[in-house]
């Protein structure tokens, strides 16, 4: 079962906030425009890409209590080492503390990701992923990746961004598959296929 949450401007104000400080990330330690909004008044930036991770992982909880979690980012991407210097410092504020390591993601390497609690896949071809997130579905690992296709090709939550900022898709079956549980608190942003509630 897929779901989409689709952020309005105002929504994704909304999440950016909620994600954020569910991460612990304090205003005067997270961006200056975060600290300058006043409680009240909306604040129309949709979140980055690490707020928007370390959220995920922070409503997401493991079969077992984890002291801190590993987040693992494609070692092929362009842009994972900049991504991987956002997510240390910001993570290292998080509760529990988010650490990323950069990793080559292939099917004949799953044995080499076992001790990674996320894998952001990143926009990688989902085509070839596929033998890799089933294999990963049976280990309580949360896979995030871009695209609709990532979720139909077995991954846990797609990231797509738009013009309104950030959707997620989340595929219950194997989010239940694996293990881990998603907060209810993330799961009611996010608006069915169809257009109900859930």
């Amino acid at each position: 079962m897929l779901t989409r949450l689709r952020l309005p401007t105002w929504r994704s104000a909304t999440l950016a906030m909620a994600l954020s400080a569910c991460a612990t990330l304090a205003p005067a330690q997270g961006s200056a425009d975060a600290a300058a909004a006043s409680p009240g008044a909306p604040n129309t930036r949709p979140p980055a890409l690490p707020e928007l991770l370390l959220g995920i992982l922070h409503y997401t909880r493991w079969p077992q209590p984890l002291a801190s979690h590993r987040l693992c980012l494609n070692d092929g991407d362009a842009d994972a080492v900049a991504l991987a210097r956002e997510l240390n410092a910001q993570g290292a504020q998080a509760v529990p503390p988010v650490h990323s390591a950069l990793r080559s993601l292939r099917a004949d390497l799953a044995d080499s990701l076992l001790d990674c609690q996320a894998i952001y896949f990143g926009a990688m071809p989902v085509r070839g992923l596929q033998p890799l997130l089933l294999r990963l579905n049976r280990h309580p690992i949360l896979t995030l990746g871009q695209g609709d296709d990532f979720c139909s090709y077995g991954g846990k939550f797609c990231l797509l961004q738009g013009a309104q900022g950030w959707q997620i898709k989340a595929n219950l079956d194997a989010i239940a598959y694996s293990g881990l549980r998603v907060n209810a608190r993330l799961l009611q942003l996010t608006v069915r296929p169809a257009g109900g509630r859930p």
